[in-house]
């Protein structure tokens, strides 16, 4: 097979820093997490046998969970979904969404309801004479049944089609906008590109669009 010589021709990619295109990134933010907890639910069922589930089943679940209620109320994001968007969905929703923002809020984030405990007790001879030692009993919740995952795959996508909705009225309002702006200014724009920041800086600082969105009118 003959190499092309060709050389590919380079296309001027150039950075957007105005108010669509924060809210357009923090949209872009909620589907990236709600596309992660989806993929982990399916990777669990996957990996399902007879109800058996390994630790990594286990760091999925707990990871989708979490990563889904990054999507709702609360935190810094300028874009936030709406639990009422699962108010049509048949059976019970919203109280299968309250059960799994427990789980989140009660058990994985904060360890305060039944789902984990710990039992002492102490171990005696046969007459209650002598004390033998301490004993414990650990309880936890590790992980929902197939049907509850499944289940909640579901008010995944519900929640990915409302925000692939947000999304397309906000990439048109961004052509919008960047039509309107002369090709000299635009070959002015700083090209499209990511510096890995330091790891130590970086936990402490706000991401833009966050709190409080600074950007160029």
């Amino acid at each position: 097979m003959k190499k092309s010589t060709k050389k590919l021709k380079k296309i001027p990619v150039k950075e957007v820093v105005n108010k669509v295109s924060v809210e357009l990134a923090e949209i872009i933010t909620v589907k990236n997490d709600l596309e992660f907890s989806k993929t982990s639910c399916q990777i669990i069922l996957l990996n399902s046998h007879d109800g058996q589930y390994e630790t990594v089943d286990i760091a999925l679940w707990n990871s989708a969970i979490i990563s889904f209620f990054r999507c709702f109320g609360g935190g810094k994001r300028g874009y936030k979904l709406d639990k009422k968007i699962f108010e049509n969905l048949p059976g019970e929703p919203m109280n299968f969404y309250d059960f799994l923002k427990n789980l989140r809020d009660k058990h994985l984030a904060h360890p305060v309801n039944i789902f984990e405990e710990v039992k002492i007790g102490v171990i005696f001879s046969d007459d209650y004479k002598e004390l033998l030692g301490i004993s414990n009993f650990f309880i936890k919740r590790l992980l929902e049944t197939p049907e509850t995952i499944k289940q909640f795959i579901g008010f995944i996508n519900v929640a990915l089609k409302e925000v692939n909705f947000e999304l397309e009225i906000k990439n048109i309002q961004l052509v919008n906008v960047v039509k309107k702006e002369s090709a000299i200014n635009i070959s002015k724009w700083e090209n499209l590109k990511y510096v890995v920041p330091d790891s130590l800086k970086a936990s402490e600082k706000n991401r833009v669009g966050s709190k409080e969105p600074r950007f160029k009118k």
